[in-house]
């Protein structure tokens, strides 16, 4: 992954979940330990979180859980048309 790929992924990442710049440390452990023992990649993963992030913390879903289980958030479109 490139040097500007990863970091859209944060600070996409960062953006979606409405979090501090200060919180970039703990946005890279989650997609590196994703990546790691998940079944995605980091970009597969910042993907994700794009499509569910929003909702996810609207939600009170930490960046944590999300990530363990994004499909089970569903994108913010589903939600917001209801």
């Amino acid at each position: 992954m490139s040097i500007e790929a990863s970091a859209m992924a944060l600070s996409g990442t960062i953006n979606q979940f409405g979090m501090e710049a200060g919180e970039a440390n703990r946005v890279i452990n989650v997609l590196a330990t994703g990546a790691k023992f998940g079944g995605a990649e980091v970009a597969e993963l910042a993907q994700s979180f794009k499509a569910t992030g929003g909702t996810a913390s609207a939600l009170g879903v930490s960046l944590e859980a999300t990530s363990r289980n994004p499909k089970r958030v569903p994108p913010c479109e589903t939600l917001c048309s209801k």
